[in-house]
Parts: structure tokens; C-alpha cells; sequence
């Protein structure tokens, strides 16, 4: 359990805060600690590198007036968010007005991991809260334990595999 709060503490550090932010909340600390093995694995790249890593910096910078902020949160979002869950978020962050948002660290909870290395997928079932906010305070995005189904795939590689999203609903 100490080690969940330390990564967690350690990931908030990584997550750029826009100017005039809010204190950030503490997600769930326990998102991936009930499983066990590829499931393990599947569920700390989505909590860890899609969400913390990829999800919410593109959400604090992806309208920023800083041109080298938007390039570099939309080359990670590519990297974990691929197909149909990467034009999902493209079309919900179209809108937003220009400028740096406030995005609170989100509460993602896993209610279900299944793993098929066979077919290097994985479904899993969370239940996410997220608020993300102009620097002005319009609310441009909000879930409150929305119930979600993502659908993973397992980027073969030398050393090391990598678990993309391509869809999510």
C-alpha cells in the first residue's frame, strides 16, 4: 500500500501543473492492487502511462497558447491512445477554449481485468471520476464514477511489451 501512495505521490510531480491550479486531489490508491500477473501489468499501463502519464497532461495542455506543450502532450497521447479511443478524445477536446486547464488527478477504480495474451488484448471495466476546468473555471469535462469498458492492445517489442488503448466507451 505504501508503495501505491509513493508512485502515485511521485506521478502527481510529473504532471504539469497549469498556472493558478487548484490543489490537486489524490486518485485511488488502490486501482491496481487485486491483481495479479498479465492483469497486473495491463492495469497499471492503463492507470499509470495512458491516464496519469498520457490523459491528463493533454487535458492541462492541449490548448495551450505554447506550441512545444501541445506538441509534446499530443506525441505522448498518440503513444498510449490509438483507433477510436484516440479520435474519441481528439473530438472532446476540440472545443475547449485556448489556454492551460486544471485537471484534478482522477479516481479510476478496476472492477474487472481480463487478459488474452493469445490475442494480445485486453477488456477492462473501471469506474472513473475526472474533472477537468479552464483556467477561468468552466467545467470542460466531468465524470463522476462513470462506468467504462477499454479495450487494450499489446504492442509487441525486444525487451519490453506496451499496452495501447484503441477503444473505450
Amino acid at each position: 500500500m505504501a508503495k501505491a501512495v509513493i508512485v502515485l505521490v511521485a506521478l502527481s510531480l510529473l504532471l504539469p501543473a497549469a498556472s493558478g491550479a487548484a490543489p490537486r486531489q489524490v486518485g485511488s490508491t488502490k486501482a491496481c492492487l487485486h491483481t495479479a500477473q498479465h492483469e497486473h501489468e495491463v492495469c497499471t499501463a492503463y492507470v499509470v502511462n495512458c491516464a496519469l502519464i498520457s490523459l491528463a497532461p493533454y487535458y492541462v495542455f492541449v490548448r495551450s497558447a505554447n506550441p512545444a506543450r501541445r506538441k509534446k502532450v499530443v506525441g505522448r497521447l498518440k503513444s498510449r491512445y490509438h483507433d477510436s479511443a484516440l479520435t474519441l478524445i481528439r473530438e472532446r477536446t476540440a472545443w475547449w477554449p485556448r489556454g492551460e486547464n486544471r485537471v484534478g488527478l482522477p479516481d479510476i477504480n478496476i472492477l474487472s481485468v481480463k487478459v488474452d495474451l493469445s490475442a494480445n488484448q485486453a477488456i477492462l471495466v473501471t469506474r472513473e471520476s475526472w474533472q477537468v476546468t479552464s483556467s477561468k473555471g468552466l467545467d470542460l469535462y466531468r465524470e463522476d464514477h462513470q462506468r467504462h469498458v477499454i479495450i487494450m492492445r499489446r504492442v509487441p517489442g525486444l525487451i519490453l511489451h506496451k499496452w495501447v488503448v484503441t477503444a473505450f466507451r
